[in-house]
């Protein structure tokens, strides 16, 4: 009897963990690390948890997490006045949130340096909150962020947005996006990870429940997709900061 779309599903998310656990058995680091992992919606949800969890496991880092939906990089820098600066959803590791507002990165940094644990490498996970703007706006908004990096004087790696179903239906709209990101971070970030292959649907999946962005609407598929997706940024980060 042939398996249901389902439980292939669900058994390729059962693989990809336990090749997630070999992985981390295999490739462990002696290199401690202080990493401040920023970003929006998925950092707030099971992507950024898992992977703030993974990356100690890896690397045996110290990692501070900030995760707030609905943000887009402008709002983590002065100078903006967005109404929207308050999450739809929240994830700080280890301290607990407080507020739902988006803090300034560069009181994520100084707070670090109090606690006696400076930063030594910032991933930023933004723009998919970008979507819909004009070019101009995506352009300043990343410029904004790329610029306090850039005066902070501290290592960065850009994980670019995953795939959704609003993506693909704008995808040329998202590819220029990726694009912008590429030309953007390119002497700022030692790299940029690419999040589109890792999150593009299987084939013959059509339907979903959710919003079809939000992985963790999405049952055993958005499971397979969060999963893969964290073992690609593991794989692309291994390779860039190595």
């Amino acid at each position: 009897m042939p398996l249901s779309q389902e439980s292939i599903v669900r058994l390729k998310a059962t693989f990809i963990s336990c090749l997630c656990v070999f992985t981390f058995e295999y490739a462990r680091s002696d290199a401690q690390r202080k990493i401040l992992l920023i970003g929006d919606s998925h950092i707030a949800a099971s992507y950024g948890q898992g992977l703030t969890q993974d990356l100690i496991k890896l690397y045996g880092n110290k990692v501070f997490t900030v995760g707030r939906g609905g943000s887009s990089p402008d709002w983590w820098v002065p100078g903006f006045t967005n109404s929207e600066r308050d999450a739809t959803s929240v994830f700080d590791y280890p301290i607990r949130a407080s507020s739902h507002r988006t803090p300034l990165l560069e009181e994520l940094i100084l707070k670090s340096e109090h606690m006696q644990e400076p930063v030594q490498l910032i991933l930023v996970e933004l723009g998919a909150n970008l979507m819909g703007t004009s070019s101009a706006f995506k352009y300043e908004s990343v410029h904004a962020l790329l610029q306090k990096i850039k005066s902070l004087r501290v290592p960065c790696v850009w994980i670019g947005p995953p795939l959704g179903q609003n993506k693909i239906e704008a995808l040329s709209e998202f590819n220029e996006l990726y694009q912008l990101l590429q030309t953007q971070t390119a002497n700022i970030c030692l790299g940029l990870i690419d999040s589109r292959p890792a999150t593009r649907l299987p084939q013959g999946i059509h339907s979903y429940p959710g919003d079809g962005r939000h992985f963790d609407q999405m049952g055993d598929l958005g499971k397979l997709l969060t999963t893969q997706w964290k073992l690609s940024t593991l794989e692309q980060l291994n390779f860039i900061i190595k």
